[in-house]
């Protein structure tokens, strides 16, 4: 069945996959943050990134790949760097969150970043308040929200591999076509 859907699928919905998967997931842990005051930890905001690219270059790919540059622009030079980008921006983004994943698992050892900062030693109860109020960021070991058991690095991970998949799949399908692989 997951192959006859690869068959079917088109470049563009490949973009608007990725396009609704990145959104939503930017959605989510910004309403996450800002609404249920779920503070983020270094890997957190770093696993943000990827999926702005994404968003980045999806919305750019679909905007070229109207009649207005159609005939400017080598499409298949398009698709190609688009689906390269994509890619990568996925893998780093499986990886990044396999390692945060990791950390909250007790698996993988913390960065530095990822700790508390131990040189700040409060002097009095006052000092103390102050550096837990001006305190941005989580502990990357810290799951401070779960779903089904999996936290949203799990899930994170869990979703980019299923999108890389995708990707990749699709990659290989108009390879083999080119190809005449069947």
């Amino acid at each position: 069945m997951i192959i006859k859907i690869i068959e079917k699928i088109s470049y563009q919905q490949v973009l608007i996959i990725n396009f609704l998967f990145s959104f939503c997931a930017l959605v989510l842990v910004y309403i996450s943050q800002y609404f249920f005051d779920l503070l983020p930890c270094i890997l957190c905001i770093y696993q943000r990134i990827p999926l702005a690219i994404i968003l980045i270059t999806t919305i750019t790919s679909l905007i070229l790949a109207t009649k207005k540059y159609s005939k400017k622009i080598n499409q298949q030079i398009i698709k190609n760097l688009s689906l390269a980008i994509i890619t990568l921006s996925l893998l780093s983004n499986v990886i990044l969150s396999f390692y945060h994943s990791g950390v909250e698992r007790k698996i993988f050892k913390m960065t530095t970043k990822c700790q508390s900062d131990q040189s700040l030693n409060p002097q009095d109860l006052e000092q103390l308040r102050a550096m837990i109020a001006n305190a941005k960021l989580a502990k990357c070991d810290d799951i401070s929200f779960s779903f089904l058991k999996l936290s949203m690095a799990n899930w994170n991970l869990i979703f980019t591999l299923g999108l890389m998949t995708l990707v990749i799949c699709f990659i290989l399908k108009n390879y083999c076509k080119k190809k005449n692989y069947h």
